[in-house]
């Protein structure tokens, strides 16, 4: 009686079929890394907008009651919506005022790399990639408080 197992076909992968496999899975897996990533920045971009328009609606809501537009770190909803653009990857996080009070903008860049701002006119302005100038526009913002006493996103 020959040996049963010389007779049996052992099942199971081939050397080649399993670098197939893996080099396959190799090639995928950077894509889909990449994938998700650019998904989780659009995650807090979006997170980071909704926190501005929040920020907008509760100063709107303070200068109701006070008369004047407080600063972040005058309430405590404004430092959690301002810590919380921060902690997605907001920057720079440009925040200004008018002297009395009565105006304020707020200068932010998204991790897509586009530009935004708030103000107490309630404008809510995209300025592209570059800033709209080069990314200058945070010094508008700024010399617009500072100069004009009127805080504006232009």
């Amino acid at each position: 009686m020959k040996n049963d197992l010389s007779k049996k076909k052992i099942k199971g992968f081939t050397l080649i079929e399993l670098l197939v496999v893996t080099a396959i899975i190799g090639l995928i897996t950077p894509i889909t890394i990449v994938s998700l990533w650019s998904t989780k920045n659009k995650a807090k971009d979006a997170r980071i907008q909704s926190a501005a328009n929040q920020f907008m609606k509760v100063q709107e809501i303070i200068f109701s009651d006070k008369n004047a537009y407080s600063f972040g770190n005058e309430d405590a909803g404004l430092s959690y919506l301002l810590n919380d653009m921060l902690s997605q990857g907001a920057s720079p996080l440009i925040f200004r005022k008018n002297s009395d009070s009565s105006g304020y903008c707020l200068f932010f860049k998204l991790n897509n790399g586009r530009f935004f701002c708030v103000d107490s006119k309630l404008t809510y302005k995209d300025y592209g990639v570059d800033g709209g100038s080069g990314g200058g526009n945070n010094q508008i913002c700024k010399n617009n408080c500072e100069k004009k006493n009127e805080c504006v996103c232009e």
